[in-house]
C-alpha cells in the first residue's frame, strides 16, 4: 500500500485557534482514537445496523444503489456490476469489514465524525484508505475525487482516486490550536454520480503523533551486557520541552512506571536476564492522562548475561565426562572459567555438578516362553531394575520402548536395555523351535469295490485328539484305528492334535475297482416252447460274490409287469395272461457280503 501524503503547509482558523496542516505523521502514532475504525470483523457478508457516519446516505445490507452505501466483508458476494473490482478488508482479514459507497448524483460529504476530549497544542494524523472499484479497463466511467476537511474547512484533496486496484493511504496531519479540544472530520466526495464514483474505505484512523520519537541505548538498541560491564545509557529522541514518563518491564507485557523523567538515564547493577524499557511522551506532562494526548514509543531491550552457569549431569558407572580438559569419572562439583564464553565477550563460571550412578544401574532378567509348536514364534518376558526409567530396549538393531509379549522367531538374540542415562545391561537368549509334529495315513491305495478299507497312523508324537474325515464315510472318526468301504474314489484326510495343542494332518486318495458280476441271461423266450426256453432268468457265474436281491422287468411302454426281490425268473404272463410279444428291459440288482450293490440291466424279446 503506497501512502498518499500532502506536500504543502496550510493555516487556518479553527474556532477562533490557529491550527498548522502538513503531511502524513513521520513519527510515532500513539492510539487510534477510533477504536473501530478497522471496521470490526464478523460472520456475516453485511451488518445490519446503520453505523450513523455517512450523512445523506442510506444504508442496506446489500448492494447498494447511487446515494447509497453498505459494511461487507468483500464485493464479489454482492453480485456487483461487471465494471467492478472484487475487494476484501485492507488488512487481507476474510471476515473484515470495510465501507462501500455507491455516490449519489451530487457531490457531498459521505463520512463526518466528531471527535472530543483533545488536547491544545497537539498534534493529530487523520487518515483512511481508499480503492476506487472500477475496473482498470473499464472506459467511460468517474472515478472518486476526495477532500478532507477540519471543522467544514477544506484542507485536503486527493484529486481523481486512481485505479490502482488496491488500497491506497490518503490523509494528513495537524496540530489543534492552544485551547482547542475537539474537531469535526469531513470527507466528501467531489465527483458526481452516474457511472462510476464508487469506493471503499476502511481503517479509518485518528492518532496523535510525535515526529521523531525514537528510543537508543548507548550501544544498539537490542543490547547484550555482562554483569560486570560499565554502565548503559538509555536515550529518547523527543521534541524540546517535551514531557517524558519511563516504563519498565521484564517480560515486555507488564509495565510499570521508571524512576527517571529525563531524555536519557543510565542503568547499571542489572539482575541476569531481560530487561525492557519504553516512554510515553506528550507536549504537556497534564496530558499524561488523557490516551487521545501522548505516544507510546518503540521498545529498547537489556540482556545481562549469565555469569554463573550450572550444568548437572548424570552418567553411567565407568562412563566419564569431559569438563574443559579434564576427564570426570566420579561425582562432585568442578569449576571452570570460559573467558570471551559467548558472542557478547563475557567470560563465564561453569559449574558443573556430576552425579555418577552405582553399578549397575540398570539389570535385566528375561523370561523366555518357548514355542510349543514348530514353526510358531517365541515371547520375551523381561524384568527391569532401575531408578532411572523409561527403559529403551534393543534386539537385534531393533528399538522397542515396550518388549514384554514381542514374538520372535527360533535362532539366537542379545536383549540390551537402557535407562534415561544410557545406562545399560545385556543379555543372550535363544528361541528353539520343537520338532515338527507330523502324522502319516500311508501312500494313496486302490481297492476292489466292496472291500473294507483299513486306516492306521504313523506319528511322531503322542495325539490328544484327532479326527478322520469324510466321518460318516469310516467306522469310528476319531479312533486311531477305523475302517471304510469306500464305493467310489475318495480322499481321506487325519487332522491330529498333540498335547501342546500343535496340529498335523495327513491325506490319502483311494481308488476303487468296480467288479462286475457275471450273469447270464437269454436274448429271447417263447412261450409255446416246452424246454427252458419259455423262461426269462439269471444264470450267476461261478464264485460271484454276490446274490440278486432284485430283479425288474418293463414293456416297451415303460410298464413294470414283473418285480421280484426273491423269484429271478419271469415265465411271460402278465396279471394271469400271457403278455404281449416283443422287445422288454430287465433290471437286475447284485448285493455284495458288506452291503455295497450293483446293478445291471439289457434286453430281451418275447415270442408266441
Amino acid at each position: 500500500m503506497r501512502p498518499c501524503i500532502l506536500f504543502f503547509m496550510l493555516l487556518l482558523n479553527m474556532n477562533g485557534l490557529t491550527a498548522q496542516i502538513d503531511s502524513l505523521c513521520t513519527g510515532n502514532l500513539g492510539e487510534n482514537i477510533f477504536l473501530n475504525g478497522s471496521l470490526g470483523r464478523g460472520n456475516t457478508l453485511t451488518l445490519e445496523n446503520d453505523p450513523m457516519i455517512a450523512p445523506g446516505y442510506q444504508y442496506l445490507p446489500y448492494l447498494p444503489n447511487d446515494g447509497q452505501y453498505t459494511i461487507t466483508q468483500n464485493v464479489e458476494d454482492l453480485f456487483p456490476p461487471q465494471t467492478w473490482i472484487n475487494v476484501i478488508d485492507a488488512g487481507g482479514d476474510s471476515l473484515g469489514y470495510f465501507l462501500l459507497f455507491n455516490a449519489s448524483y451530487e457531490p457531498s460529504v459521505f463520512y463526518e465524525q466528531l471527535v472530543t476530549g483533545l488536547c491544545p497544542n497537539t498534534l493529530y494524523e487523520f487518515s483512511v484508505e481508499v480503492v476506487n472499484l472500477i475496473a482498470r479497463d473499464v472506459t467511460d466511467h468517474i472515478d472518486p475525487n476526495l477532500t478532507f476537511y477540519l471543522d467544514s474547512l477544506e484542507v485536503y484533496s486527493t484529486g481523481n482516486v486512481p485505479r490502482s486496484e488496491h488500497w491506497e493511504k490518503y490523509g494528513l496531519s495537524f496540530t489543534t490550536g492552544l485551547n482547542q479540544t475537539s474537531v469535526t472530520l469531513s470527507i466528501r466526495n467531489n465527483a458526481p454520480g452516474g457511472a462510476g464514483n464508487d469506493l471503499a474505505i476502511d481503517n479509518i484512523s485518528f492518532r496523535p503523533c510525535v515526529p521523531g520519537n525514537r528510543i537508543s541505548s548507548s550501544d544498539f538498541d537490542n543490547k547484550y551486557t555482562c554483569p560486570t560491564d560499565s554502565a548503559i545509557t538509555i536515550s529518547a529522541d523527543i521534541p524540546v520541552n517535551w514531557a517524558i514518563k519511563w516504563q519498565y518491564s521484564t517480560d515486555s507485557i507488564n509495565w510499570s512506571e521508571y524512576l527517571s523523567d529525563e531524555k536519557s538515564f543510565s542503568v547499571d547493577q542489572l539482575n541476569v536476564g531481560n530487561h525492557y524499557y519504553r516512554y510515553i511522551v506528550s507536549n504537556d506532562s497534564l496530558n499524561f492522562s488523557n490516551t487521545k494526548c501522548f505516544i507510546t514509543s518503540d521498545v529498547v531491550s537489556v540482556q545481562v548475561l549469565q555469569q554463573i552457569i550450572q550444568k548437572y549431569d548424570t552418567i553411567c558407572f565407568g562412563n566419564s565426562l569431559m569438563f574443559g580438559n579434564n576427564t570426570l569419572t566420579a561425582s562432585g562439583t568442578y569449576l571452570d572459567t570460559l573467558f570471551n564464553s559467548n558472542i557478547n565477550g563475557c567470560d563465564s563460571i561453569i559449574e558443573q555438578h556430576l552425579f555418577v550412578l552405582g553399578n549397575p544401574a540398570i539389570a535385566i532378567s528375561p523370561m523366555i516362553v518357548q514355542p510349543k509348536c514348530f514353526g510358531e514364534d517365541g515371547k520375551l518376558e523381561v524384568m527391569t531394575s532401575g531408578n532411572f526409567p523409561p527403559f529403551k530396549y534393543e534386539v537385534m538393531n531393533a528399538q522397542f520402548d515396550v518388549v514384554n509379549g514381542t514374538n520372535f522367531p527360533p535362532g539366537n538374540y542379545t536383549i540390551i536395555a537402557k535407562d534415561v542415562h544410557g545406562c545399560a545391561d545385556s543379555m543372550d537368549f535363544a528361541i528353539i523351535s520343537p520338532p515338527e509334529f507330523r502324522v502319516d495315513i500311508g501312500p494313496d491305495t486302490t481297492i476292489n469295490l466292496g472291500d473294507t478299507l483299513l486306516l492306521s497312523i504313523i506319528t511322531t508324537d503322542a495325539i490328544e485328539s484327532l479326527e478322520w474325515q469324510p466321518a460318516n464315510f469310516v467306522s469310528c472318526p476319531t479312533c486311531p484305528e477305523t475302517s471304510a468301504n469306500p464305493s467310489e474314489e475318495t480322499t481321506f484326510s487325519l487332522v491330529a492334535i498333540n498335547e501342546f495343542g500343535c496340529e498335523a494332518s495327513d491325506e490319502k486318495s483311494v481308488m476303487v475297482n468296480r467288479r462286475v458280476t457275471k450273469a447270464y441271461t437269454p436274448n429271447i423266450i417263447s412261450l409255446q416252447s416246452k424246454d427252458d426256453n419259455n423262461l426269462f432268468s439269471i444264470l450267476l457265474d461261478q464264485g460271484a460274490e454276490s446274490e440278486i436281491s432284485l430283479l425288474l422287468i418293463y414293456d416297451r411302454f415303460g410298464n413294470n409287469v414283473y418285480r421280484s426281490t426273491q423269484e429271478f425268473s419271469w415265465d411271460g404272463y402278465f396279471n394271469g395272461h400271457p403278455a404281449e410279444t416283443g422287445v422288454y428291459t430287465y433290471l437286475v440288482e447284485f448285493t455284495f457280503s458288506n452291503g455295497v450293490k450293483e446293478v445291471s440291466k439289457g434286453n430281451f424279446t418275447l415270442v408266441k
